[in-house]
């Protein structure tokens, strides 16, 4: 099975949204780097900094059309500015 990535950021609330679309999807995926943050306590006070890596969304390729067409509503409806990069 290969996976690619379809989001990365610092912003742990983002992430969880995104977690809770992909689920109601039926879309399954894994997130890499997020208990890393939670363990050093950054993502609570400064989800952005640039010391830590950011938090990686990978799903299968054959999910990857559908991950980011929810990814990008997701975006546009609860963020002004875009924060992360989109595979």
């Amino acid at each position: 099975m290969e996976l690619v990535s379809v989001l990365e950021t610092g912003d742990p609330v983002f992430v969880s949204m995104v977690k809770s679309y992909l689920d109601d999807a039926g879309i399954p995926y894994i997130v890499q780097g997020e208990n890393l943050r939670g363990l050093v306590g950054a993502s609570l006070f400064s989800p952005s900094n640039p010391i830590l890596a950011p938090v990686v969304v990978k799903v299968r390729t054959r999910d990857a059309g559908r991950a980011l067409e929810i990814i990008e509503d997701l975006n546009k409806r609860y963020k002004k500015e875009p924060e992360g990069e989109y595979a």
